[in-house]
């Protein structure tokens, strides 16, 4: 039907006629294949001139930008040696045929954090090969924030005398490529390079800037080992001595931990957060409670595998859990609608909710958007309410025996714990 032509992201509706056209006219086709081998989407590739160059798939009931990773269905049976991450298609195809049947891409969008957790499912390492430009550069920082914070292993490759690879491969060859996999860099490596580029430390100025700059981003490792390890290498390429630079190390680890004494852990600055929420005015009672909540809601929100995992109990998380009766209506509406016939759509929830409650909602996503995601934070969340809940009702029900046992909590630190390591694998 014209709907399903449309919804399906095939056809677009003329505004002057009221026709349907076809998307792809004049373009290559590649169709997008998911790992259980359906066809999924499309992209194209324009003919000649015209733009966009290239026209990928609108997210549609049937797919996720960002959930699916092109020629993943291909290479997840050739990760022995890691995955091949790059930009488009093109590149993927040039790889594959070269040989290099690891690649995939990402498609029309950067990648997202629930890119990184799906390649985690997978391999626990992955080489970076996106474009050499400006955009790529930075598109690489952020895939190796996410893809590290889900435990993968990043590796980048660092191209010369192209701008991706499937102008490198065509240019020269899958040995050259081979070469460029075994010469690729860690994530320090990376960084310290990327920062070596805005200094002329040819001069005494330049390399005391770098220096400078260096000695932050070292201090930023939290292993002992690691910042040693970076430190002999960045004092051997700048031709600096150990000591001194150790010392602007340590000055930088100590101005980092004065800032976090100074984070967000001020009880007047939480309290006054909640001050006159008309739409949670119990938060300002429990400040540890309402913040984990907080946490807790928007991750489920936004993420379906999150929700999954409550439904099916590997994470522990009921609606008693729950300080705020908010967040409790919250919980009980968002588990709910994932357990319908159709699924969870936030646009639902507002059948419930009050316009300031829905703001709310859409407050939390906004702000778990910007922070990292994982199996861990939620478990680790979860068990701060269970904590916070087992306090209340000891206040309340001094001489009962508590809903909420010591060994759940114990059960609950273990989960926190095992959703770790295997978060790192």
């Amino acid at each position: 039907s014209d709907e399903e032509l449309t919804t399906g992201f095939l056809a677009g509706r003329s505004e002057k006629t009221g026709r349907l056209y076809d998307y792809y006219r004049g373009r290559v086709i590649y169709p997008i294949v998911d790992t259980t081998r359906n066809i999924v989407a499309f992209g194209g590739r324009i003919i000649g001139d015209g733009k966009p160059k290239y026209l990928n798939t609108s997210d549609t009931p049937a797919f996720k930008k960002s959930k699916t990773l092109f020629a993943l269905n291909f290479a997840k049976d050739y990760l022995d040696d890691g995955l091949i991450l790059c930009e488009g298609y093109m590149d993927v195809i040039s790889l594959h045929q070269a040989g290099f049947q690891n690649a995939v891409a990402t498609l029309g969008t950067a990648i997202t954090e629930e890119h990184a957790r799906i390649i985690a499912k997978y391999t626990n390492k992955v080489y970076l090969s996106y474009d050499s430009d400006g955009a790529g550069q930075n598109a690489t920082s952020k895939a190796i924030r996410l893809l590290e914070n889900v435990g993968v292993e990043v590796k980048i490759i660092r191209m010369t005398g192209a701008k991706d690879p499937d102008e490198f491969i065509k240019a020269k060859g899958a040995a050259a490529f081979r070469a460029l996999l075994k010469s690729s860099v860690g994530n320090f490596d990376f960084r310290f390079e990327k920062l070596l580029g805005n200094y002329d430390i040819d001069t005494p100025e330049g390399k005391l800037r770098a220096a400078s700059e260096a000695a932050a981003l070292v201090a930023q490792y939290s292993s002992s080992v690691e910042r040693d390890i970076y430190s002999t290498r960045v004092c051997e390429r700048l031709s600096i001595r150990e000591q001194p630079f150790a010392e602007d190390v340590k000055k930088n680890i100590g101005k980092a931990e004065y800032r976090n004494k100074l984070d967000i852990n001020s009880d007047a600055f939480a309290k006054a957060r909640y001050l006159g929420d008309r739409v949670n005015p119990e938060a300002a009672g429990n400040i540890r409670a309402a913040a984990a909540e907080d946490a807790v809601l928007g991750m489920l929100l936004l993420f379906e595998e999150f929700r999954d995992a409550v439904a099916k109990k590997d994470v522990a998380l009921e609606a008693d859990d729950f300080i705020t009766s908010f967040a409790r209506r919250t919980f009980e509406a968002v588990m709910k609608l994932h357990k319908s016939d159709g699924g969870f759509e936030f646009s639902l929830l507002s059948e419930q909710f009050g316009t300031e409650e829905i703001g709310r909602m859409e407050g939390l996503c906004i702000k778990r958007k910007d922070i990292t995601n994982t199996m861990a934070h939620l478990t680790s969340s979860v068990l701060v309410l269970k904590e916070e809940r087992l306090k209340k009702e000891r206040t309340e029900h001094p001489d009962s025996a508590p809903q909420l046992s010591l060994t759940d909590l114990i059960n609950s630190k273990k989960k926190a714990i095992d959703a770790t390591k295997q978060n790192q694998k």
